[in-house]
C-alpha cells in the first residue's frame, strides 16, 4: 500500500493535519499551539545519517535480500516486525539482529489502523507483539510503528507506557508515481537530508521493484557519504547534539 504523505488526528472536538516532516496544526485555521503527544517522522542531526526502517517482515521473499544488500554496503536498519511473522521465521529475526540490525513492534497479527479499533485489541496487538520478539531474541523492543503509521495520542501513550517510542517516516520507497525501481531509487534519493526515516516493506504483497531499489539508494548514499543507520542510533546521535 502506499505510503502517505498526511495522517490525520482527531483530538476532541479538533481535527489535527500531521505532515510527514512532523508538523502539527489544525486543519481549520493552523494555529492552535496546544501541545500533543506525537510520534517521531525525522530528526536533527549534524552528522550525515538517515535511518532505514522495514515494516510488514520477515518474509523469507524479501528480507534476505535486504540483509544482503545491508551487508554489502555496510549499513544497518530498524525492522518493524509483525509478531506472528516472527513466529513463523525466528531464524530470519535472528539474522537481522545479527548483523547489527534492530527489531520493533508492527502489530501480532492484525494489520489494521489502531485507532479504528477498541483500545485493549491495540494494546493486546502490541503486547503479543513484544512478546514475539523478547521469545525469539531475548531483548525487549525500544521502538514500535503502527500499521498504516495510524495513530492517535492513546496509541503513542500504548506504547510509551511499554517502554517503547512510536516511530514513523519521512520518506517512503511505495509511491504511485514511482513505476519502476530506479523511479523509486531516483525519487528517494530526491527527498534524503540527513536526519530523514526512510519506510521500505519487506512483507505483505508485491515488494519486488522497491526491494530491487534498496541497493539503487544504498550504493548512491554510500557515494555521497552517508551513513545508514538504525532509528535507535540515530535518535542517540540526535539526542547527543552531534
Amino acid at each position: 500500500m502506499p505510503c502517505r504523505r498526511l495522517a490525520i488526528m482527531v483530538v476532541g472536538a479538533l481535527t489535527f493535519v500531521t505532515l510527514a516532516a512532523g508538523g502539527l496544526a489544525p486543519a481549520d485555521a493552523f494555529a492552535s499551539k496546544t501541545p500533543v503527544v506525537r510520534p517521531i517522522y525525522r530528526v536533527s542531526v549534524h552528522e550525515r545519517e538517515v535511518a532505514l526502517t522495514l515494516d510488514d517482515g520477515p518474509d523469507p521473499r524479501y528480507t534476505p535480500q535486504v540483509l544482503a544488500a545491508l551487508r554489502k554496503y555496510h549499513a544497518h536498519a530498524t525492522f518493524f516486525v509483525m509478531g506472528v511473522a516472527a513466529n513463523a521465521d525466528p531464524g530470519l529475526v535472528r539474522q537481522e539482529l545479527a548483523g547489527g540490525n534492530e527489531v520493533g513492534v508492527h502489530a501480532f497479527d492484525k494489520h489494521v489502523r489502531f485507532p479504528g479499533i477498541p483500545k485493549a485489541a491495540a494494546g493486546r496487538q502490541i503486547d503479543l507483539g513484544r512478546t514475539s520478539i523478547a521469545t525469539v531474541t531475548g531483548d525487549q523492543p525500544a521502538v514500535f510503528r503502527p500499521p498504516y503509521g495510524a495513530w492517535r495520542p492513546w496509541v503513542i501513550v500504548e506504547a510509551k507506557e511499554r517502554g517503547m517510542r512510536t516511530i514513523l517516516w519521512s520518506v517512503c520507497f511505495d509511491h504511485r508515481s514511482a513505476k519502476t525501481s530506479k523511479a523509486i531509487s531516483d525519487r528517494v534519493l530526491s527527498l534524503v537530508r540527513p536526519g530523514e526515516i526512510l519506510l521500505l516493506h519487506d512483507g505483505r504483497g508485491d515488494r519486488r521493484r522497491a526491494i530491487a531499489a534498496l541497493p539503487m539508494v544504498l550504493r548512491e548514499l554510500d557515494l555521497r557519504g552517508f551513513k545508514v543507520v538504525t532509528v535507535s542510533h540515530l535518535l542517540a546521535d540526535s539526542a547527543a547534539g552531534k
